[in-house]
């Protein structure tokens, strides 16, 4: 949800966003060989969730609901979390910044 905060980029002013708490958000960069690491600050992650209220995947054709039909889920430190696609810059003081 938004703080109502902006952070500027020295052109565009932007919303600065935090997590919520009882979710469980990463924000990776992916690496060779299909390889993933949490971004740093100042770095921009593509956002994955996990918990109970994020969702079970996707109504695939046949009316099932899955994370593989569109390469939606990602098994990280043994744990299932929804691959969102958007992307997030860190901020030092854990703030996010939607980046596309």
């Amino acid at each position: 949800h938004s703080e109502c905060k902006v952070w500027t980029d020295g052109v565009v002013e932007k919303h600065i966003y935090k997590k919520l708490d009882k979710l469980d958000m990463r924000l990776l960069v992916e690496e060779e060989g299909n390889c993933f690491r949490d971004a740093a600050v100042g770095e921009v992650g593509e956002m994955y969730l996990a918990g109970p209220t994020t969702s079970p995947g996707y109504v695939c054709e046949d009316g099932t609901v899955s994370l593989a039909q569109h390469d939606a889920g990602r098994i990280i430190d043994n744990k299932l979390y929804l691959r969102t696609r958007d992307k997030l810059l860190l901020l030092p003081h854990g703030g996010l910044v939607y980046s596309g």
